[in-house]
């Protein structure tokens, strides 16, 4: 991952269209970081990915960036703590942490 934020989100978005067009993914599962992204979109607009997406558990009260981004890109959308309803509507809980 390269960041989501200045010019090395430029390389993913490319770096990500290279492996899409090898690998051909039908569906991209992430946990978040910058990387999720570049994939979400790319997905989305060339692919017709299934994408979804789990926010980390190590947000309890207020949601990543990249979830708050990659909600409205999103499949299927889950979160790990009730407290993030707000922000998710069409979003489920679920916490791994709960789910062991």
């Amino acid at each position: 991952s390269h960041g989501i934020r200045g010019p090395k989100l430029l390389f993913n978005f490319f770096e990500i269209f290279l492996i899409f067009l090898r690998e051909k993914p039908t569906t991209v599962i992430s946990t978040g970081a910058s990387v999720a992204f570049p994939a979400f979109v790319i997905g989305r607009l060339f692919f017709k990915t299934r994408l979804i997406f789990f926010e980390s558990v190590t947000r309890v009260k207020y949601p990543s960036l990249t979830a708050r981004i990659v909600y409205f890109l999103s499949d299927e959308f889950y979160y790990p703590w009730k407290e993030l309803a707000q922000f998710f509507p069409k979003g489920k809980v679920y916490n791994i942490l709960e789910n062991l």
